[in-house]
């Protein structure tokens, strides 16, 4: 006697769809590893955290400016985060004016 299977155990998963145009969208601006969203101040330098969205109207509790430069912070560790990172550093040594920059590659503004 042949044996009868359900047709749930004979089903094969279905393979997943891809996301096209508006879902790709949201698909690829999610971000890929955990962080916060810092905030920094163009004015005073004041620095604020979110870790979820940034409010609309973000104002600087220092000085009032509502001008920002955005960061991504990595919370979690990752050779790629820190990869990222150690290429994105700047040098903050005293008097280095810029980062792989010779001193005859800057001039002085105030000279004519």
């Amino acid at each position: 006697m042949a044996r009868k299977q359900d047709n749930d155990s004979a089903r094969q998963p279905e393979p997943a769809q891809e996301a096209r145009g508006d879902a790709l969208r949201r698909e690829m601006a999610k971000p890929t590893i955990a962080s916060v969203t810092t905030m920094v101040c163009l004015t005073c330098g004041a620095e604020q955290f979110f870790e979820r969205g940034v409010p609309a109207g973000l104002k600087c509790p220092r000085c009032g400016s509502s001008v920002f430069r955005t960061f991504d912070t990595p919370t979690e560790r990752d050779e790629a985060t820190i990869a990222h990172l150690e290429e994105e550093a700047r040098s903050v040594q005293y008097g280095d004016a810029s980062p792989q920059t010779a001193p005859e590659d800057v001039r002085d503004l105030e000279m004519q």
